[in-house]
């Protein structure tokens, strides 16, 4: 039985995928709190990524870790007349909501891994014995993590990183986030990525976690962002199951409901 959050306020931290993520919440009978601390902007310069985008069919791997990046390369890809359909390479992905994204524009999923977190990608491609000797494409954001790209070239791979999108702080009334955190006006808050977590404490500052009500729940979408909570002073309440709106959401409610 899917537990039930009763009217309890869950704040949605993430400006990419809040509004997946705040209809899971609804669906459980949360009032969500949406603050996007985070959007995604254009690279302000696309030359290299154009230059790779062009080569599409000579890489043997295209491997998204993020959605952001998944559409961005859509959207390049088409603006550039390069067509991409049923030709290319594989398309490796780090997780199932990744995957449904690929898919939705038409292009077929080749890899998802088991552990849904980029280290468990590269180790799949690497244990698969397709890295040595291949070509890979990593489309990426600003603040993308070096395990994966250094994964695949420790394996053989030639891996040509190229960034797509960048995540840049969002406009939000930082004093009256922190007064109503501060008041008990809010039961949960759900972070859905890492650089969420940064933005939050760039934001609000590095003691928040001690200005805050000690019954309020804080929730991450899976271990790399509640590893970032930790670095951040905070060891989350609750952890997704598996990184999806879904999972965040029913591991809040479930926390609720042992409590």
């Amino acid at each position: 039985m899917t537990a039930h959050l009763g009217g309890r306020c869950v704040m949605v931290t993430h400006g990419g995928g809040s509004t997946r993520l705040a209809e899971a919440f609804e669906r459980r009978g949360a009032g969500v709190w949406n603050v996007p601390l985070i959007q995604i902007e254009a690279p302000a310069d696309w030359s290299d990524a154009d230059s790779a985008l062009r080569d599409w069919g000579v890489y043997d791997w295209v491997v998204f870790t993020s959605g952001n990046a998944v559409t961005a390369v859509h959207e390049r890809l088409a603006a550039l007349g390069v067509p991409a359909i049923g030709r290319g390479p594989r398309i490796a992905v780090v997780g199932s909501t990744t995957g449904r994204l690929v898919e939705s524009f038409g292009w077929q999923v080749a890899l998802c891994p088991a552990e849904q977190r980029a280290v468990g990608l590269a180790r799949e491609i690497v244990e698969g014995g397709q890295a040595r000797g291949k070509r890979v494409l990593f489309p990426k954001g600003d603040i993308a993590r070096e395990a994966l790209p250094a994964a695949l070239r420790a394996a053989g791979a030639t891996v040509r990183e190229v960034l797509v999108y960048r995540t840049v702080p969002a406009a939000t009334d930082v004093e009256a986030v922190g007064e109503r955190l501060r008041s008990g006006g809010v039961d949960a808050i759900a972070f859905s990525s890492p650089s969420a977590v940064r933005a939050f404490v760039d934001a609000l500052g590095a003691d928040i976690w001690n200005r805050l009500p000690p019954a309020l729940v804080v929730a991450s979408i899976g271990p790399t962002t509640s590893q970032a909570l930790e670095q951040a002073g905070r060891r989350p309440d609750a952890q997704a199951r598996s990184p999806n709106a879904e999972a965040l959401a029913e591991a809040v409610a479930d926390t609720f409901a042992r409590a």
